[in-house]
């Protein structure tokens, strides 16, 4: 009897011991299936943006711009890369509203004009974008935003106008921050000499005398921050340690200014807390820079 005790005492402690194992195994499995996924996930994301800021600027010509007849939110005259600091755009999808300020996480906005000169620009649903389109001068606009989606999960959506009217197509869901910096080249080598925020930027152009051209025409770069939640997870709370966007060095001195850039864990919902995520950066060069006169 003391020997079937002592068999059956062992026999308990292996099928916990092999539970407990299995567990944790299921828990390794889950996560780095979530952390694939968001691998994926982010490089397209990346992707679709890259490719549409790469087709932006493609016009050297300021006599091509023609202020006079705008209308939009967004000036082409002002340059084919613009954007909004924790905002995004109005639920009006029939247009270029103005948009929402004050959003979740300070996510940003950013605008990219694709007209084109050889009619080859590719809007972020995969239409081609016309030459000399007779329709207003918003229609080549292509606006990259977050909005609450399905379940309250946030999404990447880009805005665009087709051939009768405004849609949104969602990129990619769970983006739960989007930042953007936008790099400015001071000197004329092409090259960036500082990262501004979309805030800043408007700062500097109200600085600005009303004849000088806009301080976006000198963007020659745009530098994009991400952070991915997955669709579900179990992950323990602590696996998520904060991260500051675009270094710590912007985010002391700008924290303030540019809401959404400074991320710790008591920021995230306790309903999310425990998902997995994943933070990427990427600097993005403008294929063909405007010249400013």
């Amino acid at each position: 009897m003391i020997g079937l005790m002592v068999a059956m005492s062992v026999s308990c402690g292996v099928l916990l011991t092999s539970v407990s194992l299995l567990q944790i195994a299921r828990e390794n499995f889950q996560y780095h299936h979530q952390a694939t996924l968001l691998e994926d996930s982010t490089a397209f994301a990346i992707e679709i943006i890259a490719r549409t800021l790469q087709q932006a600027v493609q016009t050297d010509s300021l006599a091509s711009l023609d202020s006079s007849s705008e209308t939009s939110l967004f000036k082409l005259s002002d340059g084919s890369i613009q954007g909004f600091d924790n905002a995004r755009m109005g639920s009006d999808a029939a247009s270029i509203s103005k948009p929402s300020v004050g959003v979740m996480n300070g996510n940003d906005v950013i605008a990219v004009n694709l007209r084109s000169e050889e009619g080859d620009a590719i809007n972020c649903a995969g239409f081609v974008v016309p030459v000399g389109s007779s329709q207003a001068s918003d229609s080549s606009w292509v606006l990259f935003h977050i909005v609450p989606g399905v379940d309250g999960e946030p999404d990447l959506q880009c805005r665009y106008r087709g051939q009768q009217k405004w849609d949104s197509q969602t990129i990619l869901s769970g983006v739960e921050f989007f930042q953007v910096l936008y790099g400015l080249d001071t000197d004329g080598d092409n090259l960036p000499n500082q990262y501004l925020s979309a805030s800043a930027m408007a700062e500097k152009d109200k600085a600005k005398p009303a004849s000088y051209p806009s301080s976006w025409r000198g963007v020659v770069a745009v530098h994009v921050a991400l952070i991915l939640r997955s669709a579900t997870g179990n992950n323990k709370p602590s696996a998520f340690k904060g991260v500051s966007l675009f270094g710590e060095d912007y985010v002391i001195q700008n924290a303030k200014a540019d809401p959404g850039t400074r991320i710790s864990p008591d920021d995230l919902a306790l309903s999310v807390r425990t998902r997995a995520r994943r933070h990427v950066e990427a600097v993005i060069f403008l294929h063909k820079s405007e010249k400013q006169p």
